[in-house]
């Protein structure tokens, strides 16, 4: 029995149907064509997606829907996926050959993997695609901390110190957490994929050029002697020797640092349209989208699916006047720290007798006191806004201008601790001299 318009009875659905009949004397003639309405959504809402924030030594991180069509020609059936190594999604990290690990569709329908290289993220399908296809591929892949090896830190050894400060941001675990090495990480040892071919000495190896190798977290040689490592703080990138190395002595370090912590995340789409709330739990909002984190495209793709954390920055072309430079690929976009000079630091300690500031109204110091506050807490340099604790990365001069402080050698700073310094010697309350420092 027929129901309606319709010969059977059909669920409500979407109905996209084409009939073709030769013209009539009207324009309509006999052809029935149903139209059903309903409601539909040109957006879907994905509600408690959880995601792993930079990288994870308990989880994988998963990439879905990603856009392989401009990797085919019609005429070949092998295309390299832009995050390898491939791995299983166990969250160890673990490497797969399996085809089962890599899910590929061509226009929207599930094909046939032929084979997979998980080191080189090469996949292989059994069918050729039509040329002009929409092809994506679901996969795991790894966000790995970086080994590297004879990083050079000779320029630092002056025959007195002990404390060292490598050159990038921090000093992690190697387990691919990009949690911050501690002294208990000191002689052990993790296996990693590492690139057997030789590279430049403090370059990170090459994904999908790997082989396994037993790699030590933390090492450092003194003239290719290995020294004895007594205390790291990986936060500020720093590690202390039980021996001071000679003035002139070649001191090296091998050690895992991670690059992915304040930089962005792949969501759970090809392209996404907006951020709603972003938490630490489900059903959470704390953080503020905007100021916390930003929807912006994936630097590898370029495809609008990325959260970036912090501070971190892409670059997309957008609407610009005709006749103007556009923003492409030849404009460089980065971030920095900006550098101050002469900033006066005020002493914690300050003058009890007169006088007790100077001309030109700053506080000065009782004379004795050694610890000074910055005005804002000092980083790193290197881009992201990392706090520093290493006494190298700010020069402090001592005088009663600035014009006569910056004459003069600078003075040892001792530690820093979040935004005070100490210093060597105290500067005289007697010749109001004051503390001037240029730092991140």
């Amino acid at each position: 029995m027929a129901m309606g318009p319709l010969e059977v009875f059909v669920f409500p659905s979407v109905i996209v149907e084409t009939r073709l009949e030769a013209p009539g004397t009207t324009a309509a003639g006999d052809l029935r064509v149903p139209a059903i309405i309903g409601t539909s959504s040109e957006e879907i809402r994905v509600s408690n997606f959880e995601i792993v924030r930079g990288s994870s030594n308990i989880s994988d991180n998963l990439i879905m829907e990603e856009d392989e069509s401009s990797k085919f020609t019609g005429a070949n059936k092998n295309f390299t996926v832009n995050y390898y190594p491939i791995v299983d999604g166990s969250g160890q990290g673990k490497v797969s050959n399996d085809p089962h690990a890599v899910i590929v569709t061509v226009n929207a329908v599930s094909v046939a993997v032929n084979s997979v290289n998980g080191l080189t993220g090469e996949v292989v399908l059994q069918r050729l695609p039509p040329a002009g296809a929409e092809i994506r591929a679901n996969y795991y892949m790894k966000r790995r901390d970086t080994y590297l090896e004879d990083e050079d830190l000779s320029d630092q050894a002056d025959a007195t110190n002990k404390t060292f400060k490598v050159k990038n941001a921090r000093i992690v675990k190697g387990d691919n957490s990009g949690a911050n090495a501690t002294d208990t990480d000191i002689g052990k040892t993790v296996v990693i994929l590492y690139d057997p071919t030789p590279s430049t000495p403090g370059t990170p190896s090459t994904p999908g050029d790997e082989v396994e190798r037993t790699v030590p977290i933390f090492k450092v040689t003194v003239d290719d002697v290995e020294a004895t490592v007594t205390h790291i703080v990986g936060g500020s990138g720093t590690f202390s020797l039980q021996d001071a190395p000679a003035l002139g002595a070649v001191v090296k370090v091998w050690y895992f640092t991670n690059t992915w912590q304040d930089t962005y995340d792949v969501l759970p789409a090809s392209e996404v349209n907006r951020l709603i709330k972003v938490g630490l739990s489900q059903d959470t909002n704390d953080f503020s989208i905007g100021n916390d984190c930003v929807l912006g495209v994936d630097p590898l793709t370029g495809a609008r699916n990325a959260i970036h954390w912090g501070h971190s920055a892409t670059q997309e072309q957008g609407i610009y006047t005709a006749g103007s430079t556009p923003l492409n690929d030849n404009v460089v976009v980065g971030l920095i720290d900006t550098y101050v000079y002469g900033r006066i630091a005020t002493p914690v300690t300050p003058a009890t007798t007169a006088p007790l500031v100077d001309a030109d109204n700053n506080v000065l110091s009782d004379g004795a006191g050694k610890v000074f506050t910055l005005p804002s807490v000092p980083c790193d340099g290197a881009g992201k806004g990392q706090p520093t604790e290493n006494p190298s990365d700010i020069i402090a001069y001592v005088g009663a201008t600035w014009a006569a402080a910056k004459l003069a050698e600078p003075v040892t700073v001792l530690s820093i601790s979040g935004q005070n310094i100490t210093l060597k010697t105290a500067p005289s309350h007697v010749d109001q001299e004051k503390v001037y420092v240029s730092y991140y």
